[in-house]
């Protein structure tokens, strides 16, 4: 599978920030830019991913680097069902609330999937035309699941020193992603708590000017809401849809 996805950055082409935009925020914010493509460089090898984006709005926060690993066979049933690009929230939450092959009253669907009636409509015709949904007067059923086209999810949170507040918003991503990671730069890893590391069950990324490596293994865990993991898996597969040729 391609690594498809091309890096993104906030800075700019020469590098430097001109002295009327300067501020002791906007210099923080430009190192921590660059602090992005040892990032990823450093999971792509560590968890061989596959798909890899940056500032990923997951709804507990933005996640400064996010990566997945592609499921192959995934990406091809899901050609063969002709879907061109990632499902949306809503399909994902409407999918999500469909027991299979069992039909139900949309209204109930649209409850369950925590959706208005009338999206929940517009969502079940859009997913009846690729032959995954089927639709009767007012029910609905699930004729085949959607592969998530991503098996795996890493997401980091960096910061150039403050590794407790990196911590503290880290830790929301686990309702979304298998592996955890704060990242701070090199020269102040020791001073990262270990304990506070271990409880929060999140890795350590240090990063240094040109590289970065894992200073404390983030452990695998199941995210804890599968919507969320599957809402990121999505934006990943649309992303590289996008981007490869």
């Amino acid at each position: 599978m391609p690594r498809c996805s091309q890096p993104t950055s906030a800075i700019s082409a020469s590098g430097q920030m001109s002295s009327d935009t300067w501020t002791p925020k906007a210099a923080a914010m430009q190192s921590e830019a660059l602090m992005v493509e040892p990032i990823r460089a450093a999971l792509q090898h560590v968890h061989d991913l596959d798909l890899t984006e940056t500032e990923y709005a997951s709804g507990y926060g933005v996640a400064d680097v996010v990566g997945g690993r592609a499921c192959p066979r995934a990406w091809q049933e899901r050609e063969n069902l002709g879907l061109a690009t990632g499902l949306r929230p809503q399909e994902v939450r409407l999918l999500s609330a469909l027991p299979p092959m069992r039909w139900i009253p949309l209204d109930e669907a649209a409850f369950r999937a925590a959706l208005a009636l009338s999206t929940a409509a517009t969502v079940a015709r859009l997913l009846a035309r690729i032959g995954v949904l089927e639709s009767r007067g007012s029910r609905v059923r699930l004729l085949k699941p959607v592969p998530a086209p991503v098996t795996d999810l890493v997401a980091v949170e960096a910061k150039l020193t403050r590794w407790r507040d990196a911590l503290r918003q880290a830790r929301r991503y686990a309702y979304f992603a298998n592996h955890v990671y704060i990242a701070i730069v090199a020269r102040l890893a020791d001073r990262v708590d270990r304990g506070s590391l271990y409880r929060a069950r999140c890795g350590l990324l240090a990063v240094e000017a040109h590289r970065a490596f894992i200073a404390v293994p983030s452990p695998r865990r199941k995210p804890v809401d599968p919507t969320m993991f599957r809402n990121c898996s999505e934006y990943l597969y649309g992303r590289a849809l996008l981007q490869c040729p």
